[in-house]
C-alpha cells in the first residue's frame, strides 16, 4: 500500500480554522511532504471560510506542480480579501489559468499584489490583466505589481486594461520602467469620470523610458477637473515640485497640481 504522507500543518490550522483570519505561506513554512502535502494546503485553504489574507512570501525552493496544487485549492476560495505574492520564483507559468475561478468569482477579494517575483513573464502579466479586465463585478479596489520589470510598453497595456476596472481606487507601480506611454495611459484613466483612484505610486521607475519632466507634464494635465486623486507618489523624486517649477505651465495645471498637494496634505500616512 502506498504511503500517503500527512503534513502535520494543515491538520494543526484546521483543527483552529475559526481563530485565525490570516495565512502566511513561505520558504521556511512549505511543507517538505511533496505534492500531497502542497495538496492538504491547498484544501485548507479552499474550505477556510474565515481567511481574509493570504501571502506567499520568498519561495524559491518549492516544486512547481507542488505549487500548482496548493494554488488550485487557493481558487476555491471564496473568503480570501487580500491575496499577495512577494519574491515568489520558480513556478509562475499555469498561476494564471490556475487562479482565474478565483479571481473571476470571489466577490471578496479586494487588494491583489505582486511583488519581485521576477519569473513570472510578461504573457502572464498581460494574461493577468484580461481575467481581471472581464471581473465587472469585482470587489477589487488595490492593484500592486512591484519591481515586476514591467517596461513602459507593457505598462501602458496594463493600465490601460484596468480602465474596465472603475472601482479601482489604488494602483502601485513602483521600481519599474514606467514612461512617457505608460504615463499617458494613467492620464487617460484619470480623466475618466467614473475612476475612482485616488492613490498611484509610481516611485522609482528607472531605465530608458523612465518618468521624466515629460511624463510627470501628461500627468499634470490630466489632473486639470479631477478631484477625486489624493496621492500621487513618485517616491523619492520630486516630480511635481520640479514640475511647479516650470514657465510652461498653464494657471489650470499650477491649480490642479496645487489642489492635489493640499489633498496629499491631508491624507493620512499609510504603509
Amino acid at each position: 500500500m502506498a504511503h500517503h504522507y500527512v503534513c502535520p500543518i494543515p491538520r494543526g490550522l484546521a483543527r483552529n480554522a475559526s481563530s485565525f483570519t490570516s495565512l502566511n505561506v513561505g520558504n521556511d513554512w512549505y511543507p517538505n511532504g511533496g505534492k500531497e502535502a502542497a495538496g492538504d494546503v491547498g484544501e485548507l485553504i479552499a474550505k477556510h471560510r474565515y481567511l481574509k489574507t493570504l501571502v506567499f512570501d520568498d519561495i524559491y525552493l518549492a516544486a512547481r506542480e507542488d505549487m500548482e496544487e496548493l494554488l488550485r485549492g487557493v481558487a476555491k476560495n471564496r473568503s480570501v480579501k487580500e491575496l499577495m505574492f512577494s519574491a515568489c520564483n520558480g513556478f509562475w507559468g499555469s498561476v494564471v489559468e490556475i487562479l482565474t475561478p478565483f479571481l473571476e468569482e470571489n466577490t471578496e477579494l479586494t487588494k491583489l499584489a505582486i511583488g519581485d517575483c521576477h519569473s513570472m513573464k510578461h504573457d502572464e502579466l498581460r494574461a493577468l490583466a484580461s481575467v481581471l479586465q472581464k471581473c465587472t463585478n469585482s470587489s477589487l479596489r488595490e492593484i500592486v505589481l512591484f519591481r515586476q520589470r514591467i517596461n513602459d510598453d507593457l505598462s501602458a497595456e496594463l493600465i490601460a486594461s484596468f480602465s474596465s476596472l472603475p472601482q479601482l481606487t489604488k494602483l502601485d507601480l513602483s521600481e519599474n520602467g514606467v514612461g512617457i506611454k505608460g504615463c499617458e495611459a494613467l492620464a487617460s484613466l484619470l480623466r475618466n469620470p467614473a475612476s475612482q483612484l485616488q492613490e498611484i505610486k509610481l516611485g522609482s521607475n528607472r531605465g530608458s523610458n523612465h518618468i521624466d519632466d515629460k511624463g510627470a507634464t501628461v500627468l499634470a494635465e490630466s489632473l486639470v477637473g479631477n478631484t477625486t486623486l489624493t496621492s500621487l507618489d513618485f517616491g523619492g523624486d520630486d516630480v511635481l515640485k520640479n514640475l511647479m517649477a516650470k514657465e510652461t505651465n498653464t494657471q489650470e495645471e499650477i491649480s490642479a497640481i496645487e489642489q492635489l498637494e493640499k489633498r496629499q496634505a491631508k491624507k493620512p500616512r499609510s504603509n
